[in-house]
């Protein structure tokens, strides 16, 4: 199965900077999924980059194998991200008599980052507001675990860093795509087949400077997780929408008399 993302209509040019300086009061919905055949251990935070600090703990527990659990959040705090932590509780066979080993983690960072000309600087800006202003209604992002070896299994220390910024993800388009259990080559942090995400052997950290670094990754990838992000609709378009459904409701009603 195949994900992708899906546009409002009409759907506007990418908004340079689209909520730096909002707060994500209007939150969104995140859609936690385990692809894989084996319960997982999985924490998802909604951190604020503009003090480091946690906004909220989305989720904290045991994801049952191929299992999803939707999280609404909503919170007033600035640059609103997403940090992702999943680890399988049993070893995830892959093929070839290797697997991904049990305890062996993956470790998403969820961003929306753009340089800005005025300062020179690296901004991260609310990853719900980035999509609102974009007319993007949703997106699905990959969970990747370090790929084994032959007919091994990764050891369970083994964790694999990846940030996604969502700017260069779903710009200029379209969004990638890419199904459960897919394998992907990864070349110094990058592969042509996920722009936008990058991956690291250690915890990348971000500087202003120069965004986020770390030690690129070279191997294989593969996907046994996913997070599907769905901003919450403005007042204006939740108005729209109710209004539609009166109206039809209206005519449906008008047509009954006659009948």
């Amino acid at each position: 199965m195949l994900f992708a993302f899906a546009l409002l209509s009409p759907a506007p040019a990418r908004a340079v900077g689209m909520g730096v300086n909002d707060n994500c009061l209007d939150g969104g919905t995140i859609n936690e999924v385990n692809d894989s055949n084996v319960p997982m251990n999985a924490t998802t935070y909604i951190t604020d980059k503009s003090t480091g600090l946690i906004a909220d703990t989305v989720y904290h527990g045991v994801m049952a194998a191929n299992s999803t659990l939707p999280f609404f959040y909503s919170s007033g705090l600035e640059h609103c991200d997403a940090y992702n932590y999943f680890t399988p509780l049993a070893p995830i066979p892959t093929g070839g008599g290797g697997g991904i080993g049990a305890g062996a983690s993956s470790v998403l960072y969820i961003e929306s980052m753009f340089f800005d000309p005025t300062t020179n600087q690296y901004e991260l800006e609310g990853i719900f507001d980035f999509m609102q202003g974009n007319g993007i209604a949703s997106v699905s992002i990959p969970d990747l675990w370090e790929a084994p070896i032959g007919d091994s299994f990764t050891d369970s220390s083994e964790t694999l860093y990846a940030v996604v910024n969502l700017d260069n993800f779903l710009f200029p388009g379209p969004a990638p795509t890419f199904s459960a259990g897919e394998d992907f080559s990864i070349i110094d942090g990058t592969t042509p087949l996920l722009p936008g995400m990058e991956f690291f052997a250690t915890a990348p950290t971000f500087n202003p400077a120069t965004g986020f670094g770390g030690t690129p990754y070279t191997g294989n990838g593969i996907v046994e997780a996913e997070h599907d992000l769905s901003p919450t609709p403005e007042p204006s378009s939740l108005a729209l929408f109710a209004s539609g459904l009166l109206g039809l409701a209206g005519i449906v009603r008008r047509k009954l008399r006659r009948g």
